[in-house]
């Protein structure tokens, strides 16, 4: 009886044993228990390369911006500076003995046959402090830029400022809007660039009066002194 007693307990143990050892084998995948035990070292994961930050854009409304200039011949700009600086808006030759043309014509039109220069100079000159300086270039502008040319003449009609005008030898004083705009009804008035005031002298002789001595009044919104400083009063 004991004999058997014996033998079921070790066909139990043998049994036990059996069962452990296929649960160890389940475990450790048919590896030793050493190395089922081991922890697998883990998978590395492949991360995308970062993109490097962006740079803002610079604030180009911040930036400086140099002031565009037409490039000018060493001629023309010795032209330009003696405009910028006139103290006389000279508008005819010194008529008589020794007759001479005033340096501000003979600049006027050198500016005027700058054909690099043309309305782009003149609105540069307009932009000086100087009154005188912006009589030339509102005189410019009538045959480069009719546009600009009205938009300035009405800037400069409220302008009293005090300025020097030379007719051949008389120089007076005068103000900047009288010279801009005459309110006389004998003022020169042309139908524009295209018309000389010999034209106009003869399409109005109820205003002239007599030609040999002519009776009418020039300013620079209608023309007459931007034709005379262009064809330094040969018309």
């Amino acid at each position: 009886m004991m004999t058997e007693t014996l033998k079921s307990l070790s066909f139990a143990a043998l049994m036990a044993a059996l069962l452990m050892g296929g649960a160890a084998c389940k475990n450790g995948k048919g590896k030793s228990a050493d190395e089922a035990a081991t922890p697998a070292e883990p998978t590395p994961v492949e991360t995308a390369p970062q993109t490097p930050a962006t740079q803002p854009a610079p604030d180009e409304s911040s930036a400086p911006v140099e002031a565009s200039k037409s490039e000018l011949s060493p001629e023309s700009q010795q032209a330009y500076e003696t405009l910028a600086k006139a103290e006389v808006f000279a508008t005819t030759v010194s008529f008589g003995i020794g007759q001479q043309t005033p340096q501000e014509i003979i600049a006027f039109q050198t500016l005027l046959r700058d054909a690099d220069a043309k309305a782009q100079v003149f609105q540069r000159l307009y932009q000086e402090e100087n009154p005188v300086a912006k009589l030339y270039a509102l005189s410019g502008l009538y045959w480069t830029d009719m546009e600009a040319f009205d938009e300035k003449t009405a800037e400069l009609g409220d302008v009293s400022a005090k300025v020097q005008i030379m007719n051949g030898a008389v120089r007076r004083s005068t103000t900047v809007n009288r010279v801009v705009k005459s309110n006389s009804a004998n003022a020169v008035r042309l139908s524009g660039p295209e018309q000389s005031i010999g034209e106009w002298v003869k399409a109005n002789p109820d205003i002239v009066g007599d030609p040999m001595n002519p009776n009418y009044v020039l300013d620079i919104a209608g023309g007459g002194y931007p034709r005379f400083l262009r064809d330094a009063a040969s018309y």
